[in-house]
């Protein structure tokens, strides 16, 4: 039986790139919220969106090395877990960022290929304007089973226990 799936990312390009994974059928549907876990702590506003029938997905990047903030938020989604105000919660890290994992997932070399950008700082003004980026994803021979699979080789590494894997038939 699935679950039902709510995805925090940690800004609007993830938000354009989850929906993508979903529609392309590569992720479960769930909804999509930005909650940056690494950078900013859990509030109670943000503790009251949690559902107790709702797996909790937090996507964000591991380009940083102070993960202090993830820390505290992990002791308060523990808590609520105990308490039992939220089913469960699992991480999607993106080794260093979504621009990485993206290359890593493609057959391009920079990222100004993905959208046939003129320079690598134009991606994100780019996915921002994207409406077929499954299109795009199809057009660089995007390989999902390379996506989210390399290991952070830094402060992140101890998180990866709570990792979420996904299969072959949507099922996390």
């Amino acid at each position: 039986m699935s679950k039902r799936i709510v995805y925090f990312v940690e800004g609007e390009d993830e938000v354009t790139f989850i929906n993508a994974m979903k529609e392309a059928g590569y992720i479960p549907p769930g909804s999509v919220r930005v909650f940056n876990i690494v950078n900013r702590r859990l509030s109670n506003f943000e503790r009251r969106q949690f559902k107790k029938d709702e797996l909790t997905v937090f996507v964000f990047d591991t380009d940083v090395e102070n993960t202090s903030i993830l820390d505290d938020n992990i002791a308060i989604l523990n808590k609520d877990k105990r308490d039992r105000n939220l089913k469960d919660y699992k991480f999607i890290m993106q080794v260093r960022n979504l621009e990485d994992e993206i290359l890593r997932s493609c057959r391009i070399h920079r990222i100004r290929e993905f959208f046939g950008d003129k320079s690598d700082s134009d991606f994100k003004t780019s996915m921002a304007r994207a409406t077929t980026l499954k299109n795009v994803l199809v057009r660089n021979e995007f390989d999902f089973s390379m996506m989210w699979k390399t290991r952070p080789d830094n402060c992140f590494d101890k998180y990866l226990g709570n990792t979420l894997t996904f299969h072959g038939n949507l099922n996390v």
